[in-house]
Formats: structure tokens, sequence, C-alpha cells
């Protein structure tokens, strides 16, 4: 006998079917009630509940089944093999930046170019080491006879700052980077529920905040040029800049993170056609640009003193801490007759506050604008909308970097005041500038304005798609 349900031939003696095990009565248990009625009714003889699914679960079963054996469906949902090629190739990218990352952090280092005028001007270039004895060995030794106050808070807090940075990229970039490992290889099997490119990013971009902040630690230039006669023109530049080793770990990393969110990015193939993938790239892209150029001018000299009179000129470029070295150099000279602090307490109390809020700061905004470049790096990836989170980081760069650039004209403004105070008698007028944090701000302000208003249209886009 056949089967009323599947039409297998079945045994005469069968009471389910040894295809679909439904029994040969061709009567169901009502789910209700449990009373049997023929299956090719709709409600229960009994209770009267409705057996047959809902047209609109229904429809939705027949589109799910149709969907299961359309072949030109399955064949685009399955990813092709050049899509699977360039997802691998973007995670061994990914996995590369992030071990620049890990190398590299151990190379962290700053070099000075000027020749003998550095050594004296005492400007020297250190690598992350040097806060591990050296610095300290340094500090003894300068303080081994009491010190005017600014001078010995200088030391302190140079010190004091390094040697925090220093431990903080030596402990975050190898755990980010086992992080991305392990990322990577679970997503050989399958069970990574996130790419390891994402990871990576953060990892690469930890990495260089964290180099900044070490160039900032440091950072100073003094440009020195004087016309004799007509005729002869001498000129010193000594300028304190990253190491090498750090630079090119800088860059490796830049371009293996590119190569992984444009791999993984091409990967998704024909979702890149789609308006919405083309309006967040579009716009995801020119922010990390604007970030990347805003970040660029944080590291290093974040403000300027500069003297011109009768063909000679100075400048002296500075970021917070060697602002701070400064003023110290200067109480150190002065102090011979009385601290500079008791004699001009107002604007050394102001540069003191000033250098140290704003250094924090900035170690802030740094790792803000990390989190920032890794979302962007991330939506550019996986095409999800990761926006919120890009959003958030935004807000909160613009925010520091104004912080930022308050601090920097209020220190270099007091700079300039107690160099002409101290000056007395032999003023030279002086000019500052502090451009660079200035520039950073209004980029990370445009950034937040590209990123809302890509919030404003994928969310009109979502209201009509709906």
């Amino acid at each position: 006998m056949n089967c009323p349900f599947c039409q297998t031939e079945n045994p005469d003696s069968a009471v389910y079917c040894k295809n679909c095990g439904k029994p040969m009565s061709g009567m169901l248990p009502c789910p209700t009630c449990g009373e049997e009625v023929p299956a090719d009714g709709t409600f229960c003889i009994r209770c009267g509940a409705r057996l047959a699914p809902a047209p609109a679960a229904a429809d939705a079963m027949s589109a799910a089944q149709s969907k299961t054996t359309d072949p030109a469906a399955s064949e685009q949902d399955t990813p092709k093999l050049w899509q699977k090629i360039l997802t691998y190739v973007g995670g061994a990218c990914a996995v590369f930046a992030a071990l620049c990352a890990l190398i590299f952090t151990f190379c962290l280092g700053c070099s000075v170019d000027g020749g003998a005028l550095n050594q004296l001007l005492d400007i020297q270039g250190m690598d992350l080491y040097y806060y591990f004895g050296d610095a300290y060995t340094d500090l003894n030794e300068a303080l081994i006879e009491p010190m005017p106050t600014v001078y010995a808070a200088s030391l302190y807090v140079c010190t004091i700052f390094g040697t925090l940075i220093s431990v903080a990229a030596l402990i975050t970039v190898p755990v980010l980077f086992i992080v991305t490992l392990v990322r990577y290889i679970r997503s050989f099997s399958g069970k990574a529920k996130n790419s390891a490119t994402g990871m990576a990013a953060k990892t690469y971009f930890v990495f260089l905040a964290f180099a900044l902040l070490f160039l900032g630690l440091h950072a100073a230039t003094v440009y020195i040029s004087s016309a004799a006669n007509a005729s002869v023109d001498i000129s010193y530049n000594i300028s304190l800049s990253l190491s090498g080793a750090t630079t090119a770990g800088i860059a490796l990393g830049a371009i293996a993170i590119t190569l992984s969110a444009a791999c993984n990015a091409v990967s998704r193939g024909v979702e890149n056609k789609k308006k919405p993938r083309i309006l967040q790239l579009s716009f995801y892209v020119a922010a990390a640009v604007l970030s990347c150029i805003a970040v660029s001018q944080l590291g290093g000299c974040l403000t300027e003193l500069i003297a011109e009179e009768s063909g000679n000129s100075i400048r002296l470029s500075f970021g917070f801490m060697q602002a701070l070295s400064l003023i110290g150099n200067l109480d150190l000279r002065y102090g011979q007759t009385t601290s500079l602090i008791e004699a001009y307490p107002s604007e050394c109390l102001t540069i003191i506050a000033c250098s140290v809020l704003g250094f924090i700061l900035l170690i802030v905004l740094m790792i803000m604008a990390a989190l920032l470049l890794s979302a962007l790096c991330k939506g550019v990836d996986e095409g999800t909308a990761s926006n919120a989170n890009a959003l958030k980081y935004a807000i909160l760069c613009t925010i520091f970097a104004l912080l930022v650039t308050v601090c920097a004209a209020l220190l270099i403004g007091n700079a300039a005041s107690l160099v002409n105070l101290i000056n007395e008698g032999t003023q030279i007028p002086l000019r500052t500038n502090f451009t660079p944090v200035l520039a950073a701000a209004v980029l990370f302000a445009v950034t937040l304005i590209i990123l809302i208003v890509y919030t404003a249209l994928s969310s009109s886009k979502d209201k009509e798609h709906d």
C-alpha cells in the first residue's frame, strides 16, 4: 500500500511509512488536544484548533524551500574560490601588521640630528629601555644637591611619564597581538565570530599611538639662523624624530593593514556594488584618511617660540614635556639667586599645570584615535555597520583635541611671557605658534561631521527600504 503523505510503497502490515515516518492511516494528532484528525484537514474536529500553518508562514516556508533548492541562489550565497583566497590573504596581512607592531614595539626610540650643538643644548635621543634603569640613574645624579623646584619637577614628571608609556607599550601590544593570532587561527576552523583584521588594526594603531607618544615625550627642534653680514649666513638645525627602526615598523604595518582591509573588502564581491556599501566605503575611507593626518599632527612638536631680530632668527619647537624641561632649565640658571617659581608664580604654575594636563589629555586622545581608526578599518573590512562606535570615538577625539589645543595655547603663551620677564631689559618680541594641535582638532571635527552625515544618510536609506 502507498503512504497517503509521500506516496511511498509500504508493506500491507506497515503502521508507519518507511520513508516519512508518518502513520499509514492518514490521521495525525491535533497539536492542541491530541485528537486523531485527517491529515488534509485545516481545523481540529474536536477543539477547532488550526492544523495547517497560517498562509504567511506557509508562504515563508515555501520561499525558504525554493531558495534552498534554487541552484542560482545557492551558488550566489556560497563564497567563490577567489573570495576565499582574498579572505585568507587579508587575514595573513592583518597578522603581519600585528607582528610588525609587536616586533618594533621593542625597538621604540628617538634619534637626534644636529651634530655637536645637540650636546651643548642637552638634546639627546633615547630608546624605550632608557626608562628601566638609566633614567633613574640620571635623575639621582641630577638631584644629589638641592635643585630649584621647577627643574626638579620637570625631571620627575618626564621620568614618570616615560616609564608609564614604556611599560604600557610592552604589555598592551603583545597582548593584542596574541588575541589577533588566536582569532586568525580560529578563522580556519570557522569558530571565530570576528575576523582577525579588526583586532590586528587595533594592535597596529595602539602601537602607532605609543610610538607617537614616545616621540611627543622628547620632541624638540631648535633652529638658529644668524646673518653676520650680507655674504655670511650661519644656521643650525637640531631635530629629534623617531628612530629608523620605529619608522620602518610604522610604514610596514600601515602597508599590511591597508592591504588586509582592501583584500577583505574586495572579497565581499557583488555586495560592494550595492549603494549602502558604496556609501559606507566612501565615507569611512575619507574619515580614516583625515584621522590619520590628524594623528600625524599630534606626533612631535606641538608648540613653537619664534624670535626674529636684525636678520637673526631662533625657533624653539617642543611638545608638552620638553616645554616643561625648557622652563626647568631656565629655573636652574635663574635659581642661583632665587627660584623662578617664587619670582613668577603665576606663569610657572600655569606652565607646569598645562604641561602635565596637556600630556595626559594627549595620551587619552591618542588612545581614542587608535580606537577610532580601528573601528573605521573594521567597517571597511567587514562591511558591518560599526558606525555607533566610530561616531562615539570621533566625538571623544574632537573633544579631547580641543582640550589639548587649549592647553597648548595657554602653555606657549605663558612660556613666551616668562622668557620675556626673565630677559627684562633686553626683551626680544616672541611669537607663539600651536598650529599642529589646532590642525588636528579641526581634522577630527571634520571627521566627526563626515560620520554624522553618513549616519543620517544611512538611516534615511533604511527608512526608504522599510
